[in-house]
């Protein structure tokens, strides 16, 4: 059964109602999972019109509980990472400082943030990917569990929906 993510709900509802921006639907996807992952940073990169770039939306830190946004990353300097994003829906990394698909990013990016393990799953809209929503693991490297993948792909389904509903909301 898909996990609860009443908070992410609440969220979407509320900005389709207008009460609230897009950003607090993606700011409550960070929560949710960094509460029920137990993982230490969060966040969601929207691709580029021609996906040789993802765009930072939201960034959670559970150590500080704060927010960020605004980096960017490109598929010249990270070619590793967007060829396994383009071949599979999930990027499971328990190393991800000598995984194959995640090394690439060591010294630039997992090093100053202290990263040691990786979880990333596409997000998509109407069968295109959009967006990644990425799981990161501090301190420490961590296996992944089958319920950590679950929990992952029920909130990277609610943000497909969420894309695919702003959207159509746009167009109309």
């Amino acid at each position: 059964m898909p996990p609860n993510t009443p908070a992410l709900s609440t969220a979407l509802a509320q900005h389709l109602e207008g009460r609230s921006g897009i950003s607090r639907v993606w700011e409550a996807a960070c929560v949710h999972l960094s509460d029920r992952l137990q993982c230490t940073r969060v966040s969601l990169w929207l691709y580029s019109g021609e996906r040789d770039e993802l765009d930072q939306l939201c960034l959670l830190d559970a150590r500080t509980r704060r927010f960020a946004s605004g980096m960017r990353l490109s598929v010249s300097d990270f070619p590793e990472y967007f060829q396994a994003l383009q071949a599979a829906d999930v990027i499971d990394a328990p190393d991800a400082r000598t995984h194959p698909a995640t090394a690439c990013f060591g010294d630039a990016y997992f090093l100053p943030a202290d990263i040691h393990s990786l979880l990333d799953r596409l997000v998509f809209d109407a069968g295109e990917p959009v967006a990644v929503i990425c799981c990161e693991h501090c301190a420490a490297p961590r296996t992944w569990s089958a319920q950590d993948h679950e929990i992952l792909a029920a909130v990277a389904h609610e943000m497909g929906l969420a894309f695919t509903l702003a959207r159509s909301t746009h167009a109309a």
